[in-house]
């Protein structure tokens, strides 16, 4: 009997010992592990079991991708918060591939964590320049890239692109704009759309649209791209600013007006925050008012004046990037406060109750970088191939 009883005891002591043990769950994985890790270590985590795989797959990071200029060979994982000297901090970079190293790059967009890229290459012949311009999708999780598209400059032409996603195919795809002036025709632009049914992407043309529409800056959001432009109808009667909107899916254009209109609105730039679209307009000098939609409609929720900016540039900041225009929407911090980046050189604490903003870039030191920014919505660790195909 004593025999039985010990081997009891010691089956009691071994069971307790094995709850001790026990995985924590999934939200207490994520506070206390996950979010320490850097995003090169989540890719093992992935292998562990198939919940760490899915907690990988829909972890929320509030990370960002930067490119800075006047170096922009680099592209950098940074992490924004009031927290940090001068709100943010650099938490892993890498470079583009050598063969790319004499382009010049820049990031154009991000879509569920990949990056829409152009390369552009110039060549001179008899003293006159040609440039040609390449367009990527980079995963920058796998160092995949996939090359879209090749275009040979012309000073008729101007493109811009946007990228989206699909939720119903789940797959990926490009919208081109391009801006088309004649000194004999009509000036015009025309919108195309790259749908990746396979990795050869097929160029659908789907028409033009008024030459008075500003491309640059469409921005994706739940399955459709939003940019500012100009209503068409009014164009030739009263100045009258207005969302467009594409859906990815039936490629519909709709659009949506901006109420309170200000003829002297300078700038637009929008952001997804916590899920919903958010967007800034310049209404004066020193005048920002913050919208947010709401079903299909933008009603405005801030308005606040910036501070005096007392700012010393380096000398090896180009003139273009001191503008100090465009008010990108960060985040939502815990105290409700918007964290934003005026001009991509500013991080201002920006709040809703008092209207008011802090200054968090040190106004003592030169500035010497540009930033742009990118939201890091999901990490993308399968093939490129898969992924854009929606397959993953």
């Amino acid at each position: 009997m004593e025999k039985k009883r010990r081997k009891m005891e010691k089956k009691q002591e071994m069971e307790s010992s094995n709850k001790n043990w026990e995985i924590p769950p999934d939200h207490i994985l994520h506070q206390l592990i996950f979010s320490k890790l850097s995003i090169v270590d989540l890719q093992a985590c992935r292998q562990v079991c198939k919940s760490w795989n899915n907690i990988v797959v829909q972890f929320d990071s509030n990370l960002f991708f930067a490119q800075t200029s006047p170096d922009s060979r680099n592209i950098h994982c940074m992490d924004f918060d009031p927290k940090h000297m001068g709100a943010m901090n650099s938490l892993a970079s890498f470079t583009f591939h050598p063969k790319y190293s004499s382009a010049s790059s820049k990031i154009l967009c991000c879509c569920h964590g990949l990056l829409l890229c152009s390369f552009r290459f110039f060549k001179f012949y008899d003293l006159i320049e040609y440039s040609r311009t390449k367009i990527c999708i980079l995963n920058p999780f796998t160092n995949e890239y996939l090359v879209v598209s090749s275009d040979t400059g012309n000073r008729h032409d101007n493109y811009s692109y946007a990228f989206g996603f699909s939720l119903n195919t789940k797959q990926f795809k490009i919208v081109r704009f391009t801006y088309k002036h004649s000194s004999f025709q009509p000036s015009s632009t025309s919108i195309e759309i790259y749908a990746f049914e396979t990795l050869c992407p097929r160029l659908r043309p789907l028409g033009f649209l008024p030459t008075s529409i500003q491309t640059d800056g469409a921005y994706y959001f739940n399955g459709a791209l939003y940019w500012v432009g100009t209503d068409q109808q009014l164009l030739l009667k009263a100045h009258k600013d207005v969302i467009y909107c594409l859906d990815l899916e039936d490629y519909k254009l709709n659009q949506c007006s901006l109420p309170q209109h200000n003829q002297f609105r300078l700038a637009y730039f929008f952001g997804a925050l916590n899920g919903a679209l958010y967007l800034t307009t310049l209404e004066n000098e020193d005048q920002y008012q913050m919208w947010k939609m709401e079903q299909d409609v933008f009603s405005c929720i801030i308005l606040f004046v910036l501070p005096k900016l007392n700012l010393r540039f380096s000398k090896h900041l180009p003139q273009h990037s001191r503008s100090l225009i465009n008010l990108q929407p960060i985040k939502i911090c815990e105290d409700g406060k918007f964290l934003c980046l005026l001009g991509g050189l500013v991080f201002l604490l920006c709040d809703p109750n008092t209207g008011t903003t802090q200054v968090l870039t040190d106004q003592d030191v030169e500035i010497e970088k540009h930033f742009k920014v990118f939201p890091i919505e999901t990490f993308n660790f399968n093939s490129l191939h898969n992924i854009l195909l929606g397959c993953a």
